[in-house]
């Protein structure tokens, strides 16, 4: 009899491990987050957070700084598209590594789907914490977490 209730234990087990979460569990925190994380490691985004810094320190730093590569990326934040929210939301961390041997650490936001039929195609937001002297994303970075 034993032996029946634990198979039927890990079979109940089995079966609400392969239950997928609703977009009500993404909001939840980091813990819960069960979007793409790939997302967040994907060349284009990269590319994109790399392109918007070296931007800003030519036109606003001015301290000859660029980000040699990223650690530690973390996907954070995950915002579904709703019928009020009509653009998807992603949101990552990761150290950026930068060229003067520091590192420090990125937030970034992208943002899918944009436009009628995602004709305008996805959006990418970043600062680098430390370096936002207009606190253009808030207090350390604070509404890109």
């Amino acid at each position: 009899m034993k032996s029946v209730a634990t198979c039927a234990l890990a079979l109940l087990t089995v079966a609400t491990a392969s239950i997928p979460a609703s977009a009500a569990d993404y909001l939840m925190g980091p813990a819960a987050v069960a979007a793409p994380v790939t997302i967040c490691n994907e060349h284009k985004v990269l590319t994109r957070v790399v392109e918007r810094f070296d931007y800003a320190d030519a036109n606003l730093l001015k301290r000859g700084l660029s980000i040699n590569d990223f650690s530690n990326i973390t996907y954070t934040r995950y915002e579904p598209r709703t019928e009020r929210n009509l653009i998807e939301r992603h949101y990552c961390r990761a150290t950026a590594n930068l060229n003067d041997n520091t590192t420090r650490t990125t937030w970034y936001l992208i943002e899918t789907d944009m436009g009628f039929a995602g004709a305008i195609g996805d959006n990418v937001e970043s600062c680098v914490a430390g370096l936002d002297p207009l606190y253009v994303y808030g207090a350390t970075c604070a509404s890109l977490r």
